[in-house]
């Protein structure tokens, strides 16, 4: 209770997330005895940061039913960098209806999102030019904004890959094998002997 509090005062004071944790946690000078929970700063941050993500997702799932005049659907949008998980990064790009399908925080420490996926104009009865697909942050820059997951991580170095997947997946994907494979059903990882008995 005295969690969810303080993660709820914070937000809606418009904290940030180290000022959350800081309330969970409790200050250096109070000997951290000031917060709600006696805990690790990273183990604050991964409570924090999913329970964020959380209360996000279901204010924009709000959001879009409110709006489904305009919004056809929702799209997974993962974290472009070496440490998102393969839950997230196989889910990356996925879209789904409103209301339907997967939300983020799929694991504790999520940093994925959803976005709208718009109606065209044409859809709307608009007589216009369709929009581009924008851009996405990478932790190496730009990429443009319909760049999956798995899209991006081809463009990326050998040991990256190694890095990013395990070297046995890694070496899958680089003979074809598409990201979201690496997950079963219940969006969890899926094995190397258990890859191996499926292709």
């Amino acid at each position: 209770k005295g969690v969810r509090g303080a993660i709820r005062e914070g937000m809606s004071n418009g904290e940030t997330l180290d000022q959350i944790v800081q309330r969970l946690r409790g200050t250096r000078a109070g000997g951290f005895a000031d917060g709600v929970l006696h805990t690790t700063t990273r183990q604050a941050q991964n409570i924090a940061r999913t329970s964020m993500s959380h209360v996000a997702a279901h204010a924009r799932e709000a959001t879009y039913a409110a709006n489904d005049s305009l919004i056809k659907g929702v799209l997974w949008v993962s974290t472009l960098d070496g440490r998102t998980s393969l839950t997230c990064i196989g889910l990356d790009g996925q879209e789904f209806p409103v209301g339907e399908g997967e939300r983020p925080p799929a694991h504790w420490g999520c940093r994925s999102s959803t976005v709208p996926i718009l109606k065209s104009w044409k859809e709307m009865g608009i007589d216009a030019g369709e929009m581009s697909p924008g851009q996405r942050a990478s932790w190496d820059g730009l990429v443009p904004g319909d760049t999956t997951y798995g899209e991006w991580l081809k463009t990326q170095e050998v040991g990256f890959q190694n890095d990013v997947l395990g070297p046995g997946r890694a070496k899958l994907f680089r003979e074809g094998m598409d990201v979201g494979s690496f997950t079963g059903a219940n969006l969890k990882p899926i094995n190397l002997s258990q890859l191996a008995a499926s292709s």
